[in-house]
């Protein structure tokens, strides 16, 4: 898998960059989903799933490295 860049010392648009450096390790994710016979469309509603977990569960309880995207939160 590809080593992901860091951001640049003065970024015009943090979110364009950040995609830019993520885009190879996310294909590479999908395309290995895909090589175990996971269909397309599933392997990318389930990381944008996946995303909003993550997102979710940050906002509610603030960012820490344990939390995984597979939601777990319980109120």
């Amino acid at each position: 898998m590809s080593q992901v860049k860091p951001p640049n010392d003065n970024p015009r648009d943090d979110d364009l960059e950040c995609q830019q450096a993520l885009e190879a390790s996310f294909l590479a994710i999908v395309d290995e989903a895909v090589t175990a016979c996971w269909p397309r469309r599933l392997v990318l509603q389930s990381l944008g799933d996946l995303a909003d977990n993550l997102w979710t569960d940050e906002e509610q309880l603030g960012p820490q490295p344990e939390l995984t995207a597979v939601s777990t939160f319980d109120p």
